[in-house]
């Protein structure tokens, strides 16, 4: 029997084994730092590709509900606007108390990460329980309701004086469509969805996504209750990457935490409980980065990673390693100081505690 490869796995390692990314980050100085920074950014946008047509945002506030606690009230608004043409956006916004137009408060802009609901025999049950209601806690209607791994942070957030922003993702939440079985998390929500945008345009999901999270950027500096000079962004799994990948890009966020994130992309293709996400693979990245790279990119901005020590899906030593070379390159900027990593004893989870010490830092 031959021992030549045969399979897409065959290949993949080949790649990997015999290529490096051709802009990971090498500067010796803040001015090489510096344009390394913009050739990375270009090159990353020109991946993530035009993505559609903006239009007019026209946001709505459809619903507004008091969220109850313990020592604190916050007001959650739901908003939808326009993002493209055919597309809407629906987000909850919650309000700490005494934020308004004459006493504006720093902002936060919550990123979930993939959620399927209700385990079942057939699969996981993608509905309107997922999405942005994992962020915030509310359901579509304004009623309460588990926040999963995401462990309540935006509440808490919120209760900590940031307004909170959190918005449903294409393929997620409201947007997911009719409720639905999928034996793969990633099967519909990410991968199909990607698929269905290359029937008209030359478009791709994570092209969608960064749009969709500039549009929500763009509405959310736009509101007289936020401070728009402070804008921090924190996200979980998927959410992790695509704060890593936002930050980089978008000098609006002056604050980042990336959770559970994955940074090791071999790992991340490659590894037994793993693979590839329509959602996350911008095409051609691996040719010129790792998922460690956009971080290198935030620096010298205030950044914090997260690592659960029991993360189920990846292990701590494989996420810290490429966060090693992050480090070196905000030691060479000048500013260790602004990036930590937290490595606790959780899951594949977000670590409240730090998460809002580190904002409450920063912002």
């Amino acid at each position: 029997m031959t021992d030549r490869p045969f399979t897409i796995r065959d290949y993949l390692e080949h790649r990997f084994e015999h290529h490096e990314p051709d802009l990971l980050c090498r500067a010796t100085s803040k001015r090489e730092h510096a344009e390394w920074r913009r050739r990375f950014v270009r090159r990353l946008k020109r991946a993530l590709g035009r993505g559609p047509n903006p239009v007019a945002l026209n946001p709505e506030k459809v619903l507004e509900v008091e969220v109850p606690g313990e020592d604190v009230a916050v007001r959650a608004e739901k908003i939808v606007f326009d993002s493209s043409p055919g597309m809407s956006v629906p987000a909850w916004v919650l309000l700490p108390p005494g934020c308004g137009a004459q006493t504006p408060a720093p902002a936060v802009f919550l990123i979930v990460g993939h959620s399927g609901e209700n385990q079942q025999p057939h699969g996981r049950i993608v509905d309107q329980t997922s999405g942005k209601a994992w962020g915030v806690g509310l359901l579509p209607d304004g009623s309460p309701c588990g926040t999963r791994y995401h462990n309540d942070i935006g509440q808490h957030l919120a209760r900590a004086g940031f307004v909170v922003y959190c918005q449903d993702f294409l393929g997620f939440g409201e947007r997911a469509g009719t409720p639905h079985y999928m034996r793969n998390l990633w099967n519909h929500c990410c991968n199909l969805v990607n698929e269905a945008f290359v029937l008209f345009d030359e478009i791709n999901l994570p092209g969608v996504h960064f749009h969709d999270v500039q549009r929500g950027l763009e509405y959310l500096a736009s509101r007289p209750d936020v401070d728009a000079r402070r804008i921090g962004m924190i996200g979980c799994s998927l959410g992790g990457m695509w704060t890593s990948y936002v930050s980089a890009i978008d000098r609006r966020i002056k604050a980042a935490v990336s959770v559970c994130s994955y940074p090791n992309l071999r790992y991340h293709v490659l590894g037994e409980k793993l693979g590839l996400c329509g959602a996350q693979t911008i095409p051609g990245i691996a040719a010129f980065a790792d998922l460690a790279t956009p971080m290198s990119a935030i620096a010298p901005r205030p950044l914090l990673v997260q690592i659960g020590k029991h993360d189920p899906g990846m292990s701590p030593e494989n996420a810290r390693q490429p966060c090693e070379s992050v480090l070196e390159v905000y030691r060479m900027l000048g500013r260790e100081d602004r990036f930590a990593i937290d490595e606790f004893d959780g899951a594949h989870e977000i670590n409240v505690k730090t998460a809002v010490g580190w904002f409450r830092q920063w912002l």
